[in-house]
This record gives C-alpha cells, sequence and structure tokens, in this order.
C-alpha cells in the first residue's frame, strides 16, 4: 500500500447478527477514508446500507467509493434457498449433547462457496480490493483473497468460533482445486492472518487456537430506537427479564417459510434432543410466567398460537436488544454469538436455551465461564428454574461485571482501522 486508500470488500452470507458484527466496522473504515465495498444476499442488502439506502451495484465497473460510505452489492446466494433449491439433506445433526457441524455443515458452506464463488469472483476483479474481510461462514472470499493475492480476516461469528481449521481444510482444498489454485497442508492456511473477535482471550468462545484481533464489542444502536412505554412500569423489587430466540431461529420458525426449513428443525429436535424454536418460544413464555418478574418476550412475529403469556409478560414483535439489555436484570437467549457478546458488553447475566449451530457450545461455554447457566431442559419448567437460579446467583453478577470491564479494556472497533492499514502494508 502506497498511502493512498485502502479498498476493503465484506463479506455476509449469514443472517442480520452477522450484519450488525460488521456495521461499526465498515462505518469506521469509511470515516477513516477508505472504500468499504458489502457483498451480500438480495435478502441482507437493506440491513447492510449504513447510511442512507443501499447502492446496489453490478458485478463489473465497481469505481472507488472512498469518502462516499460503505456501498452494498447483491451478489451471493441466500443460505436457506441454497439448501432448498440444492436438494441437499440436512443428515443427521448429532446426538444430544454434540455440536451439530460436520458432515453437514461442512458440505453446505463448501456447496455455497462453489455457487458465490464466481460471483463474488466478478466482483472483486471490478473492486480490486486490497483486503477482504469476510463472513465466518464464507468459504468463498478464502478463495477470491488468495486468487487475487490479498490478505482475509474472518469477522466474529459463532461459525468461526467452532469450525476446526483441519476439518474446514480438505474442503477447502477440493474447492482450491477446482478452482485451480494451490492446495495446502496446514490447517493454518484456512486464516492464515487470524481473525476479528469482539471479546477479551480470556472470555474467547473459540474452540481452536487462532490468533485474532480483539476490539471493544461495539454498541450498534439504531439512534432512532426507544424503549416502550409499559416498560417504566415494572414492577418495584421485581427482577426486569428479557428473552429473545434470535433472528435466524424465527426465520426458521416462521409460518411463512417454506417446509423444508420446519422439516430441518424437526428433524434435528428429535435426533439432537435441542427444541424447534416455536417450541423454544414456549418454553420462554410459560417460564416467565411463572416467575416474580417483569418479562419481556421479543417473539420475531412468530404465531403464537395457543400460547398464553401471565399479565407480566409482555409479548412483542421486536425491541431495541441493545437498549433493554443496558437495564435488564436476565436475559434470557437462544446464545447466538452476537447476542452473547451484547449481554457481556452489558454485564447482563443470562439463561442460555439453544437451538442449533454454534449455540449448544455456546451455551456450554456461557456456563463455564459463569456468566449464567443453560437451561436444564425445554421446558416451562425448566426456564423457570434456571432464572430463579441466576438471579438468586450474585456471583453471577459479580462475574458478568468483571467480563464488562474486561471488554472496556480492548481498544475501540476504530483501531481495526490501523490495523487493517498495517496488514495491507505488511503484504
Amino acid at each position: 500500500m502506497t498511502g493512498r486508500p485502502m479498498r476493503v470488500l465484506c463479506t455476509v452470507t449469514g443472517s442480520r447478527s452477522h450484519i450488525h458484527a460488521l456495521r461499526p466496522l465498515a462505518r469506521a473504515l469509511a470515516d477513516a477514508g477508505h472504500g468499504v465495498l458489502i457483498a451480500t444476499t438480495a435478502g441482507l442488502a437493506q440491513a447492510a446500507a449504513t447510511a442512507g439506502p443501499p447502492h446496489v451495484l453490478g458485478a463489473v465497473g465497481l469505481e472507488n467509493a472512498t469518502g462516499a460510505g460503505p456501498r452494498v452489492v447483491a451478489c451471493l446466494p441466500d443460505l436457506q434457498a441454497f439448501i432448498r433449491d440444492s436438494g441437499r439433506s440436512p443428515g443427521p445433526p448429532g446426538r444430544a449433547g454434540e455440536d451439530p457441524w460436520p458432515p453437514f455443515i461442512l458440505d453446505m458452506l463448501a456447496g455455497l462457496a462453489d455457487v458465490a464463488g464466481p460471483a463474488l469472483l466478478a466482483v472483486a476483479e471490478g473492486w480490486r480490493p486490497d483486503v477482504i474481510v469476510r463472513d465466518g461462514m464464507d468459504l468463498a472470499g478464502i478463495l477470491v483473497a488468495e486468487r487475487l493475492g490479498v490478505p482475509h480476516l474472518s469477522m466474529p461469528s459463532g461459525t468461526a468460533n467452532v469450525l476446526p481449521p483441519a476439518s474446514v481444510l480438505p474442503a477447502l482444498n477440493r474447492l482450491r482445486a477446482a478452482a485451480r489454485l494451490p492446495t495446502c497442508d496446514d490447517p493454518r492456511s484456512v486464516a492464515p492472518r487470524g481473525r476479528l473477535d469482539y471479546v477479551p482471550e480470556h472470555y474467547s468462545f473459540a474452540r481452536h487456537r487462532i490468533p485474532a484481533l480483539r476490539y471493544r464489542q461495539p454498541l450498534d444502536r439504531d439512534p432512532a430506537a426507544v424503549l416502550p412505554a409499559w416498560v417504566t412500569g415494572a414492577a418495584a423489587g421485581r427482577p426486569l427479564v428479557y428473552a429473545a430466540i434470535g433472528s435466524t431461529a424465527r426465520e426458521v420458525a416462521g409460518a411463512t417459510r417454506p417446509s423444508w426449513t420446519r422439516e430441518i428443525a424437526a428433524a434435528h429436535e428429535s435426533s439432537s434432543g435441542f427444541p424447534h424454536p416455536e417450541r423454544a418460544l414456549r418454553a420462554l413464555i410459560e417460564g416467565l410466567s411463572l416467575l416474580p418478574c417483569t418479562a419481556v418476550v421479543a417473539t420475531g412475529g412468530v404465531p403464537l398460537g395457543d400460547i398464553r403469556a401471565a399479565p407480566h409478560v409482555h409479548l412483542a414483535a421486536w425491541v431495541p436488544q441493545p437498549l433493554l439489555l443496558e437495564c435488564a436484570d436476565l436475559f434470557v437467549t437462544h446464545g447466538g454469538y452476537n447476542s452473547v457478546r451484547e449481554a457481556m458488553r452489558t454485564a447482563t447475566p443470562m439463561v442460555v436455551l439453544p437451538l442449533f449451530g454454534d449455540q449448544p457450545h455456546n451455551a456450554r461455554r456461557v456456563a463455564e465461564l459463569r456468566l449464567g447457566r443453560q437451561a436444564g431442559g425445554q421446558s416451562g419448567e425448566a426456564v423457570a428454574a434456571a432464572c430463579r437460579a441466576v438471579l438468586s446467583d450474585r456471583s453471577v453478577q459479580v462475574v458478568a461485571r468483571a467480563a464488562r470491564l474486561a471488554m472496556l479494556t480492548l481498544p475501540g472497533v476504530e483501531q481495526a482501522v490501523a490495523d487493517l492499514e498495517r496488514l495491507v502494508r505488511e503484504g
């Protein structure tokens, strides 16, 4: 790099929570005068826009956007649509207590990279990036970086935490061979420059030893967001409990989603012992109805059927989670990595009812770190019991505050700009 502004290509293939992890970094890079292009799916393009409406660009002939804020190109395939259209079977997700990753997840990610690769390469050749910051689920970004000879790092994500590099390497080498790129025997070639993360090393959720550049968990708030007025009516002396099942889970559970998503979730539930999102939502509402508290449950608009909540349990399709976590005494969560980090940033103790993916691992790690507990079952009684235990355990609150302090010792995400500049200079 010779002093000119960088061009940074970012990829997002997962859910809206992955956009939340990227958006502060993209803003910091753009504010520093660097060009940022976010390659994502059509469904996530609007969420990826960081200032004004997204500029949906073509795959070639891209111009430098330095000083103009991040731009968005909708060129990547939708993950759920890919699974549906490819006819890939989810396979058995594993036995109870196991993380349901290989072989299905690796096969899925490799297949997604095979489909996404040509379009992403066309975008990259037009954009000519100096560095690629990729979604943890995106293997195509690795291939494109190797084709162009530029460094790449992965964004903070649960996938990047739990996929072992040695397990990814064979699938990645098959993709390399198909793309006529050199293969490699070193598992570290999956992330030769490391990764980005938003938690201190002591509180890491990674299952491997890939080095990380660490920054303070950003507060990615909507400046127009406000808490609903009824939150201020919480009964004096009663804890405020917030519960949510996450954006991906809501898509799986939503009545408008195609049947294949529901079949995958049902198969997962019967084989793995982890609940379908609709069952999880029922357990959350029934459990909080048993507690002497004021509770807020974000349902995501999932139809509730015959589920009935006690008067002290308020149901809302959506609430501003970062704001609510600042005042909540307890967070009952599915255990998505973004939600866990937000709770750590606000020192909010957790009860985790995991559903799929990296969430079972995250639930165990929350318990190991004593930031909360994993629910001991899928019933309302089990959720209520875990909530009572965490709310009555002052040591959890002490640990949660210590974790928040540790997160505040990390540099702001603005430091990532200088770190990426250095990475590009070093080649």
